[in-house]
């Protein structure tokens, strides 16, 4: 079954004490011994839903690494409202992926194609299994106004039927409830703060890049510094993430940069410093968090006030201690400066990541969130986010530029200017680190591109034609040549097909053969969601999950090809602690993967009105990671940005120590931070805050010193 999700608005937590026996009415059921699905119930009470299946085969799915049921509902009885209008009408999903023991879910308003998820937190559910009996029990907050109806339906494939919850047809047997919660331990981590000492009455501190909600109180307990430090090699941008809190609301808070000295009379220039304000969002729960870098203080309504200080460590900077103190204005009046200290290391990082990265930019986004634009407006806000791609080493993994082909049946003439000079700039200019070669894609799901190859042939095509093939040879052919020539080859991927099902692959056989023997060096993949058997000969690249990674590099004839993650390594939502997301390269590190790959990061599209309309919420934390400022070109990058280009940097640092000290074993400190990938996909993180991790960094970075 496909991916399910769900889109819900929440406001408070609730929880329950004491343990209580839930019934939960049967309000359909097929006794046939083939049925796969023999009975289903809800029970609806005034705080959650409880939804109950019937599996006869739910045993058996135990041994299975991926099992997902999918659960669709038509709420409101009208079919022209929600997910395929006019056809099914499904407002709500559930996802209930029992080998993670994870729920995830998604609600549909009107027929937006693309549903907007709020990611259930780990105390808003439970799923719980009795014998051949599931039952998943939700929350009913996290749905805001969403409500089942009086009559509604519900698919839980291949079942699709009406439910009157008035009609029960008898009872599924008593489930024991006692609390919410399917934590799995992967996230604890420890808050660290440093605070500053200081002669008057404000508190600076430095939250090591923690999100904080807008409710919440500064750390009580916290350790006193006289400065703030930081450190890094030459080329690389560093940050330094501060907090002023208050007793009253700030109207105003200014940073300012300041030139940075050794004791020897070398200068940093305060030109090489940035400051942003990161401000709050809000989330489909009317949550809050500080996210978005504003370039200037915006007030809000927390007693915490934040600002990251970008140091972009020129590449010409000699290695040493530099110090300064720089100015700091509150409400409008010059207060106690910022003393910073910075340890700049004695070599070089590299000027494009070693780490691949195919973060998607996708520029219909941008009409969807602005409406119809002019030429130069709609090309000012994609070269704004091309920009900060480019500043935060993200590789937008489409270029927009292909060659021209001419095809005459026979012989295949392709002219590269256009091509090329695109080209030059994302990886020479840019120093992007890879690109997604579209023109080999043929198909997603069970679907031909029709649209793209009949156009070139001039007629009806299939990849079982003859003359497709022969086109296919001379496209690899010309292209390895090409690339090779350009020394981009290695930069480079192949897709064939985007989650193709069965009945495809023996097209997808019959093509990556094709390919291999005529330009084995282009190594063809395919985007799916898990590892297949079946696929398995036919593929030289996995662009797949997780789950699929641990099963590759446990599978001996799979384990030594390439993989790429896509559409995991960033966050389902704000709660995920800041080391999390540099963690994913530890990861990368230590299970080879090849790169990362999003679907999309700027998938910002129309704007949600909450609660707080001069709010922005962002519907889709993992997807969302630009916020659009109030005209084009005035885009803003998030702190999420800030915190992966340091997973980034981390990799780079990781490989410099292996090209250093090649066959060493890595030391037991360092193993101490590496994730551990589950059967289940699930990466179990260490419990290491932000600045114990910086401390794991530099401790790498003295060793390569050496």
């Amino acid at each position: 079954m496909r991916r399910l999700l769900f889109y819900l608005a929440a406001f408070s937590l609730l929880g329950l004490s004491a343990a209580e026996t839930l019934n939960v009415p049967v309000l359909w059921q097929n006794r046939s011994p083939k049925a796969k699905i023999q009975q289903i119930g809800v029970l609806i009470r005034p705080d959650r839903y409880v939804f109950a299946l019937n599996i006869p085969e739910l045993k058996s799915y135990d041994g299975r690494s991926v099992w997902t049921i999918a659960l669709y509902s038509d709420v409101d009885n009208n079919k022209n409202t929600g997910r395929m209008p006019g056809s099914a009408g499904w407002d709500f999903q559930l996802n209930i992926r029992l080998h993670q023991n994870k729920l995830i879910a998604m609600r549909w308003n009107t027929g937006e194609a693309n549903p907007v998820t709020i990611p259930l937190y780990s105390d808003d559910y439970l799923l719980v299994r009795q014998d051949e009996y599931l039952y998943i029990i939700l929350r009913r907050e996290p749905l805001g106004d969403l409500a089942l109806g009086k009559i509604f339906s519900i698919r839980v494939a291949p079942v699709s039927v009406y439910l009157d919850p008035e009609k029960s047809l008898g009872s599924f047997p008593p489930v024991l409830f006692n609390t919410y919660g399917n934590d799995s331990g992967s996230q604890s981590y420890t808050r660290d703060a440093l605070q500053l000492k200081r002669k008057d009455d404000l508190a600076v501190w430095n939250n090591f890049g923690e999100r904080y909600r807008e409710d919440e109180k500064a750390p009580a307990n916290m350790e006193k510094c006289g400065a703030f430090e930081i450190s890094g090699a030459r080329g690389e941008a560093e940050a330094l993430h501060l907090t002023v809190t208050s007793e009253k609301k700030l109207s105003s808070l200014e940073l300012f940069p300041a030139d940075l000295r050794s004791k020897d009379g070398k200068v940093i220039s305060a030109s090489a410093m940035k400051i942003t304000y990161p401000g709050f969002v809000r989330t489909l729960r009317e949550e809050s968090f500080n996210d978005i870098l504003y370039p200037q203080f915006k007030a809000h309504n927390s007693v915490n006030n934040f600002i990251q200080m970008q140091l972009d460590i020129p590449r010409s900077a000699a290695a040493g201690i530099y110090e300064g103190v720089l100015p700091l204005k509150v409400n409008g009046k010059t207060v106690e400066g910022i003393p910073v200290k910075v340890r700049v290391y004695n070599f070089t990082m590299p000027e494009r990541p070693f780490f691949k990265t195919a973060y998607c930019l996708k520029s219909p986004y941008i009409k969807e969130h602005f409406g119809k634009l002019s030429r130069d407006d709609h090309n000012k806000e994609w070269s704004a986010i091309q920009r900060i791609a480019q500043e935060y080493r993200l590789s937008p993994r489409l270029l927009g530029v292909s060659p021209k082909f001419s095809w005459d049946g026979k012989k295949l003439q392709i002219d590269w200017k256009n091509f090329d000079l695109a080209a030059e700039k994302y990886f020479n200019e840019n120093k992007f680190t890879a690109l997604q070669l579209v023109e080999f894609q043929m198909g997603s799901h069970m679907k031909f591109y029709h649209h793209r190859f009949d156009r070139i042939f001039g007629r009806k095509i299939t990849p079982d034609d003859a003359e497709f093939q022969d086109f296919i040879a001379q496209l690899a052919r010309q292209y390895a040549d090409h690339l090779k020539e350009k020394k981009w080859l290695d930069r480079c991927f192949v897709v064939v097909w985007d989650e193709p099902y069965g009945a495809v692959y023996p097209q997808i056989a019959k093509t990556t053969a094709t390919i291999r023997k005529s330009a084995p060096e282009l190594k063809p993949g395919v985007f799916i969601g898990h590892m297949d058997n079946a696929l398995a000969s036919d593929v030289d690249l996995w662009l797949s999950s997780f789950e699929a990674l641990y099963r590759i590099r446990k599978t001996p004839s799979e384990k030594n090809k390439a993989v790429w993650c896509y559409n995991y390594a960033a966050m389902e939502h704000f709660r995920h602690p800041a080391a999390a997301l540099r963690l994913q390269y530890f990861t990368a590190f230590k299970y080879d993967v090849a790169g990362y790959l999003y679907s999309e990061i700027n998938a910002y599209s129309a704007p949600y009105r909450g609660k707080f309309p001069e709010a922005f919420y962002n519907v889709w934390v993992n997807y969302i990671w630009f916020y659009p400022g109030n005209k084009p070109g005035e885009t803003m990058p998030s702190q999420r940005m800030t915190l992966t280009r340091e997973g980034l940097d981390d990799f780079d640092y990781l490989t410099l120590y292996r090209q250093k000290f090649p066959g060493k074993p890595l030391p037991a400190w360092l193993n101490a931070v590496m994730p551990e990938l589950q059967p289940t996909g699930e990466q179990k993180f260490p419990e290491v805050s932000q600045r114990k991790l910086q401390a794991v960094r530099n401790k790498l970075a003295e060793m390569l010193e050496k």
